[in-house]
């Protein structure tokens, strides 16, 4: 199991415009295995503002590499992407595995 945590920061007070595009348009133009994988979408309350940071699950990196491809080509998701990349100052990636030590991580065992 790995996890993708995806970091955006938007500028100052595009969240909301971030969220109509989703809701508008975006959760629906996404190929239909991401939402399988999808842990939950969520945004900066405290902290660095401005955030919107999305946690995928996948079995290995093989299975987020085919399930990305397959969204990037689909022609609706980059008509969203188009809508939501001028409101982004930055975008971070990050995978994570499950720790060695037994019970350290319940995601990974269920």
């Amino acid at each position: 199991m790995i996890l993708e945590i995806r970091n955006y920061t938007l500028n100052p007070g595009k969240p909301a415009e971030y969220w109509k595009h989703y809701q508008d348009g975006g959760f629906a133009a996404q190929d239909p295995r991401m939402h399988e994988h999808l842990v939950g979408y969520f945004q900066s309350d405290v902290g660095p503002l401005n955030q919107i940071v999305h946690i995928w699950k996948f079995d290995d990196v093989a299975q987020r590499d085919e399930i990305r491809k397959a969204n990037y080509a689909r022609p609706a998701w980059d008509a969203h992407l188009a809508k939501i990349r001028p409101l982004m100052v930055s975008q971070e990636t990050t995978l994570l595995v499950p720790s060695p030590v037994p019970g350290m991580c319940p995601l990974a065992e269920g």
